[in-house]
C-alpha cells in the first residue's frame, strides 16, 4: 500500500517518510561527528544495510542523496582509507542502479570519481571494492557528461581493467568491469580510445573465455555467467564502434553484485 502503520495503529506514514526518518537517524550523527571513526564506520554500514533490507523501496537511494548522504560517505571514505568495509560501502551506494533516477543530482561527481578510484587502488584484490567500484564508475560516466574529463584524466578504464585481470575468477568483477567498460566506450570517443589502448578488448575477451560460455538448456546465457557474456559482448561491440540494438542501461545488467 506504500504506507507503514505506526505504533498501535495510531498513525500511518508513507514509505518515503519512513525512508527519510531512517536515513536521518543514520546521517545526523555522521554529519555532527565527522571525525569520530566509530560513528562514521557505523553510518556507512547502516546505509548499506538500509538498501539491503529495503530493496523494493525505490525512494531509499534518492533519500540518501537528497539528505547529504554522498558527502557523508565521501567524508568517511577519506577518513578511513584503509577500511575495506567503508570503501565498499561508499562504492556500493554510488554503484546502486537507483542512481539513474533523474531526481538524483547531488553526486559530487569529481570527488566521487576520485574516491572510487582511490578505493580501487587501495584494495586492488578486493572483490567487493573492485566490483562495486566498477558499477559506480559506470553510473558516474552515464550520469553526467562533465564526469568524462575527470575519468579520462584519472585513467578510470585502467583501474577497471586491472581489477578484471587481478580477479579473473570472480564472476561479479568480470560482469561489473565489462559493464563499466561498455558504459565508457558508449559514452565518449576519447574514453573508448583510452580503454582500447589500456587493453579493454582483451580483458572482455578473456572474461567471455573464462565465464561467458555457460548457457542454459535453451541456449541462452544464464545467471552470473550470463551477465559476463552479455556485458562483455556489449563492451566489445562498443569498443569496436558497433552500437547494438538493445538499450544500454537496464537494472538487471547493472545489478550484478
Amino acid at each position: 500500500s506504500g504506507e507503514i502503520v505506526g505504533g498501535g495503529g495510531a498513525g500511518k506514514m508513507s514509505t518515503r517518510e519512513a525512508s527519510r526518518m531512517m536515513v536521518d537517524a543514520v546521517l545526523t550523527p555522521m554529519q555532527d561527528f565527522r571525525a569520530h571513526l566509530g560513528l562514521q564506520r557505523w553510518g556507512c554500514l547502516a546505509l548499506v544495510a538500509l538498501l539491503e533490507v529495503r530493496p523494493d523501496d525505490e525512494s531509499m537511494v534518492a533519500t540518501i542523496v537528497a539528505s547529504g548522504g554522498i558527502s557523508a560517505l565521501l567524508g568517511a571514505m577519506s577518513l578511513m582509507k584503509d577500511d575495506e568495509d567503508v570503501q565498499a560501502a561508499g562504492c556500493g551506494v554510488l554503484g546502486n542502479s537507483q542512481i539513474f533516477d533523474p531526481s538524483i543530482v547531488r553526486l559530487n561527481g569529481t570527488a566521487s570519481i576520485v574516491a572510487v578510484l582511490s578505493a580501487m587502488d587501495a584494495f586492488p584484490r578486493s572483490e567487493r571494492v573492485s566490483g562495486l567500484g566498477s558499477l559506480a564508475m559506470a553510473n558516474l560516466v552515464y550520469k553526467d557528461d562533465s564526469n568524462v574529463e575527470v575519468i579520462l584524466e584519472r585513467h578510470g578504464s585502467g583501474r577497471i581493467i586491472r581489477a578484471m585481470h587481478n580477479l579473473g575468477s570472480s564472476v561479479q568483477v568480470q560482469a561489473a568491469g565489462s559493464w563499466a567498460l561498455a558504459a565508457m566506450a558508449g559514452k565518449n570517443e576519447d574514453l573508448r580510445e583510452q580503454a582500447l589502448a589500456d587493453g579493454a578488448a582483451e580483458a572482455c575477451e578473456a572474461a567471455i573465455s573464462r565465464h561467458g560460455k555457460h548457457e542454459g538448456e535453451d541456449g541462452s546465457a544464464a545467471g552470473g555467467n550470463g551477465a559476463v557474456a552479455r556485458n562483455s559482448r556489449l563492451a566489445l561491440d562498443r569498443l569496436h564502434g558497433i552500437e547494438p540494438e538493445e538499450e544500454a542501461v537496464t537494472d538487471d545488467q547493472c545489478s550484478v553484485m
